[in-house]
Parts: C-alpha cells; sequence; structure tokens
C-alpha cells in the first residue's frame, strides 16, 4: 500500500512537473529561457547530477546550448560530431539510449570531461529530423548514493525531449520572423535613405499620373516643394509648363510596360528623364518610378567633342595646304631617285621649275656626294626613314647650300615601298638660330606629342597606346613599362586594357633609340605605334589584358581607385598591399600607380615601373604623373564620349536608311 502511494504521489509530480514545463515553454519565444527551463526541470525531476542539451549545428557538430549541473568553463571543449560519443550516436541513430554503467563502455562512448556513472539520452526530433540531443547522467538517491535510471525514467526524458523539440522550433521560427521583420525595417530605411541621397530626381506615380512620392531633388526642376506635389497630378503640376514632365516619360512605360526615357530642357539644364514600371503580381503596370538626370555636363561634352572632330577636320586642310605652300622644298621621287613632284619651296629653295625636274634623277644633289644618295635610297627601300640629316644640296646656279634633310619612305596600301619622299630646308643661313629652336623644340617636345596624340585621334585603342608610349619613352616621361588599367563599375572589377613596354633589357634600348622623339616627327612616330614593337598584341599588351582584379581586393592598385589617391611603391617587399599578381607575371619590385579621375568618379589607374634601368620613381616624377593623368582621364572619357555618339549617328542613319527604303 505504501509503495503504491509512493508511485502514485511521483506520478503526481511528474504530471505537475510537465504541466509546468509545457506552460513555460510554451509562453516563451527566447530560445536559451526555453533550454534553460527543460535542464533544470527534468534534473530535478529525475533527482539527477545534471542534464545537458545539444544541438545539431552546420558541419555535423553537436554543441552545447544549455546545460543544468555542469561547469561552464568545460562547454566550449565538449563539442561532438556526429556520430561520436553517446550523443553523438543518438543524433545518428535518431534512438534513446540507457547505459546504466559508464565504466563498462568502450573509450570512445565515455563522456568527455565530466566522470558520470550512469546516462540517459535521448533525440530532439521534430516531424522526424533529429534537430539535437538531451542527455540526463547520474541519478541521486536520497543518502547521495548513484542509482541506475530506470525504463520509466527513460520513457519521462523522451516525454521532455518531444516538448523541448517543439518548443525549440518554435522559437526558431519567432527569431527567423523577427529577423525578418527586422531586416524589412532595415531595408525600409536604407531605401528611404537612397531615395532622398540619390543624386538626381525621383518622383513616383500611378496609373492616374497621381504623385506618390518624391524627393527632395525634384525641387530643383520645380517651384513648389516636395510637400506640395505629393497627392498631385503630374499633369496639372509639370505637362503644361515648359521644363521637365515626369507624365511624358512614364506615359509610354505604361502603355507598353517598358522601360522609356527621353530628354528634356529646362531653362539652360539638361534633363534625361527614365521611367521605370513597377508591377503587381499579374505582370500590370500599376506605378512608374521616374529617375530625373541632370545630363547637362554630358550634351555640352558633346558639344565639345563635336567642335573637335571639325577641328580636326580643319587641321587636315589645314595641312594640306601648308604642305602645297611650304617654304621647305618637298620632293618625291620612285625608287631609282628619278623626281615625281616637286612643291613651290622645292623650286624657291634649287631654282629649278616642276617641268626641269620632272623625270630627271636627283639633279640638286651634288657630284661628289651621288655615293652617299644612294646608299640613303637603299636604306629607304628597306623601310627606313632618315631624319635631319645634315648634308649638302646644289642649286640650279651652282651655288652650294646647307640643307636638313628628312627621306621617307611611302608605302602603298599593302605596306610596301614604292617611292621616296625627302623634305629639305635651308639651313646655311639660319645654323645658330636653328640650334636655339632644336634645344627648345626638345624641352618642348612631350607636351607637344602628347597634346597632339591626344586632340589627334578619338578612337579610344589608338588613344591609350598613344598615352602609354608617350608614358615609356626616353624623350617622353622615361619609364620602362607602363599599363593602362581600366574600371568596370557593373563587374566591380579593374581590368588591364593596354600595355607598352619591351619584354627584355636588349629589346628594351632598341625601342627606345627607335622611338625616340628627338628625330622623328609625330606621323613616324604614331607610325612606328601601330608597327614596330610597341604594337598591339605586343608580349606586354596581351600579358596585362589578362589582369583583372576584384575592387573588394585590398592591393594598392584597388585602394587607388576606392582612396582616389597615387601610390608610390618603392620596394614591393616592404609594402603589404603589393599587388601579388604584378610581381608574379611581370616580376615587378618597385612601381607607382596613379588613378585617373573624370568628374569626380575614377575610371581607370596608370601603372609604370623601371624594371630595366632601375631608376628610382621620385617625387617630382609623382607630379608629373598625376598631372598628366587629368589629360589621360579627360581624353578617355571624351573618346568614350565620342564612341557612344559614332554609334548613335551610326544607329540613327541605318533608321534612316530603313525608313529610306520603305517609302521607295
Amino acid at each position: 500500500m505504501k509503495n503504491l502511494m509512493q508511485q502514485q504521489e511521483n506520478q503526481l509530480q511528474k504530471v505537475t512537473v510537465l504541466y509546468e514545463l509545457i506552460t513555460a515553454v510554451t509562453s516563451a519565444m527566447d530560445i536559451d529561457e526555453i533550454l534553460g527551463t527543460v535542464t533544470s526541470k527534468i534534473t530535478r525531476l529525475l533527482s539527477a547530477r545534471g542534464c545537458i542539451i545539444r544541438l545539431l549545428m552546420e558541419g555535423n557538430i553537436l554543441r552545447i546550448k544549455s546545460s543544468y549541473g555542469l561547469a561552464e568553463d568545460l562547454k566550449e571543449h565538449m563539442d561532438l560530431t556526429l556520430g561520436s560519443g553517446i550523443a553523438g550516436r543518438v543524433a545518428k541513430e535518431g534512438e534513446p539510449m540507457l547505459i546504466e554503467d559508464m565504466v563498462a563502455m568502450p573509450p570512445d562512448m565515455q563522456a568527455p570531461l565530466i566522470n558520470v556513472k550512469s546516462v540517459i539520452c535521448v533525440p530532439l526530433k521534430v516531424e522526424g529530423k533529429v534537430i539535437g540531443t538531451l542527455c540526463i547522467y547520474d541519478k541521486v538517491g536520497s543518502e547521495g548514493n548513484i542509482l541506475p535510471f530506470s525504463s520509466d525514467d527513460m520513457n519521462t526524458a523522451a516525454t521532455f525531449a518531444s516538448i523541448a523539440a517543439v518548443a525549440i522550433e518554435k522559437a526558431r521560427i519567432y527569431e527567423s520572423e523577427c529577423l525578418s521583420k527586422q531586416e524589412a525595417v532595415e531595408a525600409k530605411k536604407r531605401m528611404e535613405i537612397l531615395f532622398d541621397s540619390v543624386q538626381g530626381g525621383i518622383i513616383t506615380v500611378g496609373r492616374d499620373y497621381e504623385i506618390i512620392s518624391a524627393n527632395r531633388f525634384v525641387k530643383g526642376w520645380t517651384d513648389m516643394a516636395v510637400e506640395q506635389l505629393t497627392g498631385k497630378n503630374a499633369l496639372d503640376i509639370f505637362h503644361a509648363k515648359e521644363g521637365i514632365c515626369p507624365h511624358c516619360a512614364a506615359k509610354a512605360t505604361f502603355e507598353t510596360g517598358q522601360i522609356n526615357s527621353i530628354t528634356q530642357l529646362r531653362g539652360m539644364n539638361y534633363a534625361e528623364l527614365t521611367s521605370y514600371p513597377i508591377k503587381d503580381d499579374a505582370g500590370n503596370v500599376v506605378e512608374c518610378v521616374v529617375f530625373i538626370e541632370d545630363i547637362t555636363d554630358r550634351m555640352l561634352y558633346h558639344e565639345e567633342i563635336l567642335s573637335l572632330y571639325k577641328e580636326v577636320a580643319q587641321t587636315k586642310e589645314y595641312l594640306e595646304s601648308l604642305i602645297e605652300n611650304s617654304a621647305d622644298a618637298i620632293v618625291t621621287s620612285d625608287l631609282d631617285g628619278n623626281i615625281t613632284s616637286w612643291n613651290y619651296g622645292a623650286e624657291r629653295t634649287f631654282g629649278y621649275t616642276v617641268d626641269e625636274t620632272a623625270g630627271k634623277f636627283l639633279l640638286f644633289v651634288p657630284q661628289f656626294l651621288i655615293d652617299a644618295e644612294k646608299e640613303y635610297i637603299e636604306k629607304i627601300k628597306n623601310g627606313e626613314t632618315l631624319k635631319d640629316i645634315e648634308t649638302l644640296r646644289q642649286r640650279k646656279d651652282g651655288t652650294i647650300i646647307e640643307v636638313s634633310l628628312t627621306l621617307s619612305p611611302i608605302k602603298d596600301t599593302a605596306g610596301e615601298v614604292i617611292g621616296i619622299s625627302g623634305i629639305t630646308r635651308d639651313i646655311s643661313e639660319r645654323k645658330r638660330v636653328e640650334k636655339e629652336l632644336i634645344r627648345r623644340n626638345q624641352e618642348l617636345s612631350r607636351l607637344f606629342f602628347i597634346s597632339s596624340a591626344m586632340r589627334g585621334t578619338l578612337k579610344l585603342d589608338r588613344l591609350l597606346r598613344m598615352i602609354l608610349t608617350a608614358v615609356t619613352m626616353s624623350d617622353g616621361l622615361g619609364f620602362n613599362r607602363a599599363i593602362l588599367f581600366l574600371v568596370d563599375e557593373k563587374k566591380g572589377t579593374i581590368k588591364g586594357a593596354v600595355g607598352v613596354g619591351p619584354a627584355s633589357s636588349e629589346e628594351a634600348w632598341k625601342i627606345w633609340e627607335k622611338l625616340s622623339l628627338e628625330r622623328k616627327t609625330l606621323p613616324d612616330i604614331l607610325h612606328d605605334i601601330e608597327t614596330g614593337p610597341l604594337r598591339k598584341d605586343s608580349f606586354l599588351d596581351r600579358l596585362s589584358m589578362e589582369i583583372e582584379l576584384s575592387l573588394k581586393d585590398e592591393t594598392i592598385l584597388t585602394c587607388a581607385v576606392k582612396e582616389k589617391k597615387a601610390f608610390n611603391v618603392p620596394d614591393v617587399k616592404e609594402e603589404p598591399l603589393s599587388d601579388a599578381v604584378l610581381i608574379q607575371q611581370l616580376g615587378t619590385q618597385a612601381y607607382a600607380v596613379v588613378p585617373l579621375i573624370s568628374r569626380d568618379r575614377v575610371i581607370g589607374v596608370l601603372w609604370v615601373d623601371n624594371i630595366f634601368t632601375k631608376r628610382l620613381i621620385t617625387d617630382e616624377d609623382m607630379k608629373f604623373l598625376i598631372g598628366f593623368s587629368n589629360q589621360i582621364a579627360s581624353a578617355v572619357e571624351n573618346a568614350r564620349l565620342f564612341d557612344q555618339v559614332a554609334r548613335a549617328e551610326a544607329e540613327l542613319e541605318n533608321i534612316f536608311r530603313s525608313i529610306s527604303d520603305m517609302v521607295y
């Protein structure tokens, strides 16, 4: 009778604790609070020495999330992998275990870091999936002795585990919902910040063209405050007035469901209005977001490019006229030395008329220089250009004069030499003056080349190669190698666009001598760029175009873009942010980088080094590079804009032809 009463009392106690547990875990939403309640109540209910709850984490790791009776400093050292230890096996097999004597268990089943004698371990399951384990160890008797657990105790533990698993899953779902709500709130805040901080006007209109929202930048395009715009009809506010009209941009988007862009003018400012559709679940456009961007600078650049194009055409006509009316003697001949053309400058210099010289062998060459002249002809046949040769010529009256002579090959479209062009200047009376002019010309040659190259072409690829050649020429900036990287904002990368420089020391000296400004005119330099060792598809060019870095990386190149700052790296070994790809692929030991900034936006980076001469890059070099980078950025941006204009004109021409075909 006494035992029956004791059993009923124990059963009542279990039911009471179970009720308290259910009440506690169903009212709590914090997972730590739930687990703490479970471990403490089941430990006291089963008179155990302690309880451990482990949850299954990423990588199949069982980690202690709550415990009762276990020292806090032991928890971080008691992780188990799935299948190892008692908890690992229970989690893997999904079945409970009751161990009466841990001493008899094999070493891999022993409890780590704690001394226990008996254990109950049951899985925590949700919809048949194990999410963790609940372990109770060492049942303590009334006299403090350790008693074995019973199967009834294991059933009680299994019941607690079921309740705990459901509560844990509920808490996780609650935490996930709270996190989602928080992320939604933060996303809304970010959108509001973006809405008000983007450098352009944003107006949202409904299908009836009622203004739903507008940011503060819209005020610059209307005379009304933002608060006054909301709720008004865009037709009433904008359409009837001179200036921008969001309705005009949104109308086509509502009709077609496509993004639509138009350009409008308000006063002296140009605006590009781009309408983006907002669709419901059925795919119907319910609202339009109209972005208003000030493109006044872009339009001015466009006009400037057109002006430059006209200037280039005028310069071409001017040069042709200059050659025809040049004071210098410009004479062409065939490969045998027979004269084929004779300008007015030649007539004035040598005294012969066009008729007197046509088809004749170079009759203005003194007899004692005929052999030397034939040697020159042989060199020209081989494609050489002979510049600034100081020699003697004979006038019709027999007078010998000192001249400066430049001989160049005339080539056909296949690149074959078909004739000789000679420019002769009388220097006999201006020798001393010419020396001074030569000195000054050498000082100004760098700026002349750079300016002429940039203004002489709007083709981006050719422009980049001209720029880098100027950077690496001995009479230019004098660096050994140069690479121009361009920023790809869409991909978030910086990629090599063009590289100029020799592949070896021997090749370096040949190239620098060949491309010297001292004895070549600008057309000759440009010709050598396109046909010589620094042409497109050179070794360094191909290597540079394979280099691409993510702007998320922390290197000198990416820092130059993100910080809009130039860097001089005198020793790559001493610089932790040195670009490994440049060291590995180019073998560079010291280099400098300068960002190319256009309208406060980095569009690329110029990289240089002196790997062959080992010359240090000085502060003066960096100042010159930084000043030069501004011209490069402007030229590159203009070339890009010109390319866009050219493509747009080509598209318009194709449209016009299509319309003409349809009409006729």
